[in-house]
């Protein structure tokens, strides 16, 4: 293997790694949210109970941006990596010909 298929690969792995733990966070952000929302006092409503709910439904929001992130990581590394694994150029200038050749829409 050449250096550049197996920075590929670590490319891949380390994005797969890294959005991994993204799913792992918004996973406990997602769980820590919903016991947030499920506060309730003994004496009935109270300020402090519904901030803590509205913090947990906040807090949900933000395990969806984590899932999100992991899914962005996963899906650039594999791309990234994918094209160092297989020897495409990415900064690659297209010339005339190239361009006259793809498919018109």
């Amino acid at each position: 293997m050449s250096s550049k298929k197996n920075l590929g690969t670590v490319i891949i792995i380390l994005g797969i790694l890294a959005g991994l733990f993204f799913f792992g966070a918004g996973w406990r952000i997602s769980n820590a949210g919903g016991n947030m929302t499920e506060l309730r006092s003994v004496s009935g409503d109270s300020v402090a109970e519904h901030y803590y709910q509205e913090m947990g439904e906040f807090v949900k929001g933000m395990s969806l941006l984590s899932y999100g992130l992991g899914m962005a990581v996963i899906t650039f590394s594999i791309g990234v990596g994918g094209k160092m694994i297989i020897g495409t150029d990415v900064n690659k200038q297209l010339t005339k010909e190239e361009i006259n050749q793809l498919p018109k829409l």
